[in-house]
Order: structure tokens, then sequence, then C-alpha cells
């Protein structure tokens, strides 16, 4: 069964933060994208709606989403720390 979500809380200082990103030419594609999602989001429009606009999967638009709910613009500004092999030289022996 279909449920409609409400649409994504945003407050309007978040709005005006938001869009500008979107028209500056200098801001990475990456973070347009995203600021898209949330704007499009919080007009109320559907996950599904959402990704297929933008040529993107609905698992991307609901992360983007959820990034935004819990932490913000800051959310949606960087990707997330990913675990990765650690370094093989330590921080003292790369200063030399």
């Amino acid at each position: 069964m279909f449920v409609r979500h409400p649409p994504l809380p945003i407050q309007d200082n978040q709005r005006n933060e938001l869009t500008p990103l979107i028209a500056n030419g200098k801001t990475p594609q990456a973070t347009v994208l995203r600021a898209r999602i949330v704007l499009m989001a919080a007009e109320g429009k559907s996950s599904g709606t959402i990704g297929t606009e933008l040529q993107i999967s609905r698992p991307t638009v609901q992360k983007w989403k959820s990034r935004f709910a819990c932490l913000g613009i800051p959310g949606i500004l960087e990707e997330a720390k990913r675990t990765g092999r650690p370094p093989k030289l330590s921080p003292d022996e790369i200063k030399d």
C-alpha cells in the first residue's frame, strides 16, 4: 500500500542557504544534487518522484534526506568518513 510521507521539514534560513548553492556555478555538482534532493523533498515530492526527475536511485534520495534530517546542511555538504585500509606510515613518519 502506498503511504504518502509529509514534506521534509526545512527552515527558511536553510532554504535560503541551499538555493544559492544550486545557482552558483562553482558549487560541486554532488553538492548541487544533494541540495536539489532536499529542496524537492521539502516541497513534498516523494523519493521515487525525486529519483526519477534527477535520474538517481530512490535509496540515494532516501540517504540524503535522512542525512539532512539528522545533521542539517553540514550533513549534505560533505561525504561521510569512510573506513579504509590503515595508513602504512604514521603522521610522524610523513613529516620527515
